[in-house]
């Protein structure tokens, strides 16, 4: 007669196998070694462990320094070292160094998860997956780092932490000789130079080059922020966008501005910062020339250039530069304005939109002209008004190549050509190209 486990489904031929079984769920471990005083769930297991006190570790890996007491193990962790990868998938032909690790793989090719969570409904495919996965609602850590009394859900991030305090990184990349604690950050780095990016996102064919890189962008899909600040309440897409908002609650600005007073988290956001005081714009757009403060800006800017608009709306298909961008054109169709002045009561869908309206009620005009000293509200304001100095005119109209030095004046040309959106005088039939002039005209008819 079979037994069958409650919690994970699994079923055995002896009630007895069950029972040890259990232990697993519920982290009894009734067997403990008299030499060191540690405890295992199975009695073979603590068989095992007291065999590594008796016997001589005759098993002794010259690369590296360990012992093994025994043999398959320590083959096993020879292949480590040589890369030797005996087991192949027949399915994909994907090598592996142990059997188990072969069999887990192929289960992915099957589609087999029978290790099933019975708090969230999640499966997964292995065991270790599923106990792992179990701590994260239990808030059960295990693995406990001895130097930092940092505590981790599994053993192999505590092994991947304690590299971190030893300094070793066994692992080095073959192009620019960066090494790496463990081998899966060695292969995530070797992407940035090959710039393959095997992780595809269905929705709008984006490609990542890590697996937790996609994760988070499906989210922006999706709009799951299951991550929330205890502090503010704020949500986010990411544990790690989590842990770098809660730290502005809790963590010292050591990092400190000589110039206006500042203080920041971060020392790279501090030399980023000095470079609005420098005037240093280390990256430069190969074709126009522009330089730029930020990386990111750069590459913002490059998409004018070539006209990618990676950023769609789900709503109505309008494309975008920029995410931030899209996150604030979606605000518009969710009419999500909950940001509120608080001297007028006047609300709005974007943080610097808020901080810009405050400066009408504070006079504040923080953007100063290097040329003539006059003060604006907004860095746009003080751009737009520096071409009148330098005599810029950055916007180009492609049918006629006339030029302008802004955007808006622009586009009012370009219906000049399209003769889009013209606006007519019911009164005499005069065309305009704005309302605006078109309302001045209609006065002249009143008067």
């Amino acid at each position: 007669m079979q037994a069958k486990c409650e919690i994970c489904h699994k079923e055995f031929s002896q009630k007895i196998y069950l029972r040890v079984h259990m232990k697993m769920h519920t982290g009894a471990k009734p067997y403990q070694c008299e030499v060191c005083g540690k405890e295992y769930a199975k009695n073979a297991h603590l068989k095992r462990h007291v065999e590594t006190h008796n016997a001589r570790k005759i098993h002794h890996c010259d690369e590296c320094g360990k012992n093994f007491t025994v043999q398959a193990q320590f083959e096993m962790h020879v292949r480590r070292h040589n890369g030797e990868k005996p087991f192949c998938c027949k399915m994909c032909t994907k090598d592996f160094a142990t059997n188990y690790h072969l069999k887990r793989h192929i289960a992915i090719h099957l589609g087999l998860k029978p290790y099933h969570c019975d708090i969230c409904s999640k499966d997964f495919t292995t065991k270790p997956q599923l106990v792992t996965h179990i701590r994260t609602h239990t808030g059960d850590k295990p693995f406990g780092c001895e130097k930092c009394d940092k505590k981790f859900y599994n053993k192999s991030h505590l092994t991947r932490h304690i590299k971190t305090h030893l300094g070793v990184k066994p692992f080095p990349c073959g192009v620019c000789g960066k090494s790496f604690s463990i081998k899966s950050l060695l292969e995530m780095h070797c992407r940035t130079h090959s710039g393959v990016k095997p992780f595809h996102c269905d929705i709008c064919g984006k490609d990542f080059s890590h697996k937790s890189s996609l994760e988070v962008h499906n989210k922006s899909h999706t709009g799951d922020k299951p991550f929330t600040c205890d502090i503010c309440g704020k949500g986010f897409a990411s544990k790690s966008f989590l842990r770098k908002h809660v730290r502005r609650h809790t963590a010292v600005k050591q990092f400190h501005c000589e110039v206006c007073g500042k203080d920041f988290l971060q020392k790279n956001n501090l030399e980023i910062h000095m470079r609005r005081h420098t005037g240093e714009k280390p990256f430069v757009c190969d074709m126009c020339g522009k330089e730029f403060a930020q990386n990111f800006q750069l590459k913002g800017h490059m998409r004018i250039h070539s006209g990618e608009k990676p950023f769609t709306c789900q709503i109505c298909d309008k494309e975008f530069v920029q995410n931030f961008h899209l996150q604030g054109h979606m605000r518009m169709h969710l009419r999500e304005k909950n940001l509120q002045c608080k001297v007028c009561e006047k609300t709005f869908s974007e943080n610097f939109h808020l901080k810009r309206h405050i400066r009408t009620h504070t006079g504040e005009k923080p953007y100063l002209c290097e040329l003539c000293g006059k003060g604006f509200s907004d860095n746009y304001h003080l751009k737009r008004h520096i071409r009148i100095h330098t005599g810029e005119k950055p916007f180009q109209c492609d049918i006629c190549e006339k030029q302008y030095a802004e955007k808006s004046l622009l586009k009012k040309h370009i219906k000049t050509h399209t003769l889009e959106n013209i606006f007519h005088c019911q009164v005499c039939g005069e065309d305009f190209f704005d309302y605006f002039h078109l309302k001045i005209h209609l006065e002249s008819h009143i008067a």
